[in-house]
């Protein structure tokens, strides 16, 4: 099945934000979203996140300007009619633990998998 984590997760060029990329590594997940979602006259970041295991996913990606100090991203999915869809667990990454969360990743069950992940993460 697929997974899908997104949010504000207020993580920018710094070590934290170097700590998520390396968790989305080791985990194969892939980030989705592109844009800068914080725009302000001296800079520009990418804090608002979308992240998924499945690169296969049909999506498509809506961001609407300056809705505070960030731009209010949405995700609108393709739903083929194949997959179930459930809602789990959030977690506030404000009091985030990197163990317990990268541990609930790995518990959640992605069906068999046949293929090599570093294979098919493109690495």
């Amino acid at each position: 099945g697929s997974i899908i984590i997104l949010g504000d997760l207020n993580i920018d060029n710094s070590y934290y934000g170097h700590k998520l990329i390396d968790a989305v590594k080791r985990l194969a997940l892939y980030q989705i979203n592109q844009h800068f979602t914080r725009i302000t006259n001296k800079s520009s970041s990418m804090i608002d996140l979308i992240v998924t295991n499945d690169p296969s996913l049909k999506y498509k990606i809506h961001l609407t300007p300056k809705f505070t100090d960030h731009s209010i991203i949405s995700l609108n999915i393709k739903d083929e009619g194949k997959r179930e869809i459930r809602t789990r667990k959030l977690r506030c990454v404000k009091n985030l633990n990197e163990h317990d969360s990268e541990n609930d990743i790995r518990a959640l069950n992605f069906g068999r998998m046949d293929r090599d992940v570093d294979i098919e993460a493109g690495r």
